[in-house]
């Protein structure tokens, strides 16, 4: 069966289904909460997980919008990785004003406040020693690391898997109804619309990708089986099995259930 064939509720369901074993919801607490999206932003640094990911990266810095509980995961390798994240994040989006932070020396260093003071931001960090003020990111982290836990359990694929699993893991998330907006999803409060949940597939199931003419014989297979480990704006992404290697694919047919 395919999610072509579900409705929009039943694709909410399947897919709470699936990520059912993950942490309490994202609660907003008694503080006031911004009236627009994309304004203020928590973020936290998690890690070094071990192992490291596919690609070597050990840290996942999160990016929460206050408003909509929108969530953007990023992957580093190091610490001092984060500034140049940051730039990325915020050149991306150019209406945040102000970011929540713990008081890490990587979010207080002079080349992070350097990138953005030039985008016009200010860093918010918390008080040292009173993490619970920075508690949105860190929460979104505990409900990440949770869902990635249960998806590379079902899946069954190797730990190192897991920068792809909480990259899936924000992707649903904001996609997915919570009670601290109202039952709406992060997704809807941020872009005004509801997302388009036909291509949602279960992590690590079978994904055939189209090999090119030129790329085969006559006689050869037209697909190669690939393991579908997430999405990119340009496809699905799929990890050849044998070596490990990620691609993305626009050309794919990915099944629903595993064998």
């Amino acid at each position: 069966m395919h999610c072509e064939n579900l409705d929009y509720q039943q694709v909410i369901h399947f897919v709470k289904t699936v990520f059912s074993l993950s942490s309490q919801p994202i609660g907003i607490g008694n503080r006031r909460r911004e009236s627009a999206p994309m304004r203020m932003i928590h973020s936290d640094l998690c890690g070094p997980v071990e192992p490291a990911t596919l690609s070597g990266e050990r840290y996942v810095l999160t990016f929460v919008d206050d408003y909509s509980r929108f969530c953007e995961v990023r992957l580093v390798k190091k610490k001092s990785d984060i500034a140049v994240e940051f730039k990325k994040f915020l050149k991306i989006n150019d209406s945040v004003k102000r970011i929540r932070c713990d008081n890490a020396k990587e979010y207080v260093s002079g080349e992070l406040q350097k990138v953005a003071r030039n985008a016009g931001v200010e860093i918010d960090p918390c008080p040292p020693y009173t993490p619970q003020l920075n508690g949105v990111a860190e929460r979104m982290n505990r409900t990440l690391f949770g869902k990635v836990r249960a998806i590379l359990y079902d899946s069954k694929l190797p730990k190192s898997c897991w920068g792809y699993a909480i990259q899936t893991s924000a992707f649903l998330h904001n996609r997915i109804p919570c009670t601290s907006i109202n039952d709406c999803t992060p997704y809807e409060l941020k872009y005004s619309t509801k997302p388009d949940l036909s291509k949602i597939r279960i992590f690590g199931c079978d994904a055939y990708v189209k090999v090119a003419d030129t790329q085969r014989r006559e006689l050869d297979p037209k697909s190669k089986k690939m393991i579908f480990i997430g999405y990119s704006s340009m496809g699905y992404r799929v990890m050849d099995p044998v070596t490990r290697r990620v691609t993305v694919s626009k050309k794919t047919f990915v099944l629903l259930k595993r064998k």
